[in-house]
């Protein structure tokens, strides 16, 4: 029975042929079966019903012995299409990860924070990130019993909320009374504090008694709600003089 291989595509593969490996011969009186249609190895056979050989005109059929031999029906993964995006944006206190679709339904989907071509070492647990991180890249590893397994990865970057505030200054004559002001407001273009997160404490820092200038500062703490990692602070001070 002869043997074949095939890139599985969904339809049912058929080997009905055979080779008869004495030359000059032809052989009629068998059937050939053997057919697959998902990746595997399939055995082809060689059932004989009436046999006949001829060597051109005469037959030669009491001359010969038959036996068969198998064959094999190889059908092999195909490849698939993922497509996949990453994400990218500013620090919302929300839980974000990347998207993996494969364009073969039925795919299964893995993921890994290591890059791996062992499956073993991907989950099907689907990780994201919800702090600030200048890019966290996430592997993952795409399935089908049909198809190549495909490996790549996407990374998920959050950026830091920017928090802009100004303090105001202050000008007065010098009158041996210390100078300060503790006046401050955060500015328009601020992209201030997520919900439920803030500022503990906060003040302006800055003092000046004697003649001259001095800037006027700020200090602050933060709630326990609140991660200093996930902010960054553009404090434009105001001067004292």
């Amino acid at each position: 029975a002869d043997s074949a291989s095939y890139v599985y595509n969904g339809t049912q593969r058929d080997v009905t042929t055979a080779t008869v490996n004495v030359s000059g011969v032809t052989v009629t009186g068998y059937t050939v079966s053997g057919s697959g249609t998902n990746v595997g190895s399939y055995p082809t056979s060689v059932t004989l019903g009436t046999v006949k050989i001829m060597s051109g005109a005469a037959d030669v059929t009491n001359q010969y012995d038959v036996s068969t031999v198998n064959g094999t029906l190889a059908i092999t993964p195909a490849d698939m299409t993922v497509t996949s995006t990453g994400y990218t944006g500013t620090y919302d206190n929300q839980p974000h990860g990347i998207s993996v679709t494969p364009n073969v339904a039925g795919s299964d989907v893995k993921y890994s924070l290591t890059n791996s071509t062992d499956p073993a070492n991907y989950s099907s647990t689907y990780p994201t990130v919800t702090d600030a991180t200048t890019g966290t890249t996430v592997y993952f590893m795409v399935t089908n019993p049909n198809y190549n397994p495909v490996f790549d990865s996407e990374a998920i970057t959050i950026n830091k909320r920017i928090v802009r505030l100004t303090t105001e200054g202050a000008e007065q004559v010098y009158n041996g009374i210390a100078l300060t002001n503790p006046n401050w407001a955060e500015d328009g273009d601020s992209e201030g504090f997520v919900t439920g997160q803030g500022f503990e404490t906060s003040a302006t820092t800055g003092t000046i008694t004697n003649v001259g200038t001095a800037n006027n500062g700020f200090t602050y703490t933060l709630t326990s709600a609140t991660k200093t990692g996930n902010y960054t602070f553009d404090v434009t001070e105001g001067v004292l003089e």
